[in-house]
């Protein structure tokens, strides 16, 4: 987020020494210049957001397929090492979008996930759990939980360590 908060920052004071500097008498031209700077100034304002929704995005299409593509009345031990090798994936993409969206450190957030799979045709995701140490503490728990709880639709709950 600070690096976030310098990038605006930065392109604002360099969009306004530009349109200062190549500003003429001409209100044609200076209406280009605000109108060029204007724009690179919203694509830097819009470039995190597009980042976060792909994430989203992501997240909640390996769940769909994940949980869809299991679909064998086998329950064997193969089953359940794919099963529980795509939970630790989803975990490990839950964590990741929480340390991007909130900038905690990676030490700071564990994802955890129960599972729901005594039916192999219907396993669901029960419940997210995700435990924030250290400085992560401090964050207000329930931004995080509804930030997760839009992107997968699961109960989540958040510990603190």
């Amino acid at each position: 987020m600070k690096a976030y908060i310098i990038t605006i920052i930065s392109v604002s004071v360099i969009a306004g020494i530009i349109s200062f500097l190549f500003s003429t008498n001409s209100s044609v031209l200076k209406r280009h210049i605000n109108f060029i700077t204007g724009l690179i100034c919203a694509i830097v304002f819009i470039t995190p957001i597009a980042s976060i929704a792909k994430n989203s995005l992501e997240i909640k299409d390996s769940v769909t397929s994940i949980i869809s593509g299991i679909s064998d009345n086998d329950t064997s031990l193969s089953n359940k090492i794919i099963v529980q090798t795509s939970v630790e994936k989803i975990c490990e993409g839950i964590k990741n979008t929480v340390i991007n969206k909130f900038s905690f450190d990676e030490n700071d957030v564990s994802v955890t996930a129960t599972i729901n799979d005594k039916n192999i045709e219907a396993i669901t995701i029960d419940e997210i759990i995700i435990t924030l140490s250290n400085d992560a503490i401090w964050y207000d728990d329930e931004k995080i939980k509804e930030y997760v709880t839009d992107i997968t639709g699961c109960n989540v709950f958040i510990v603190r360590k």
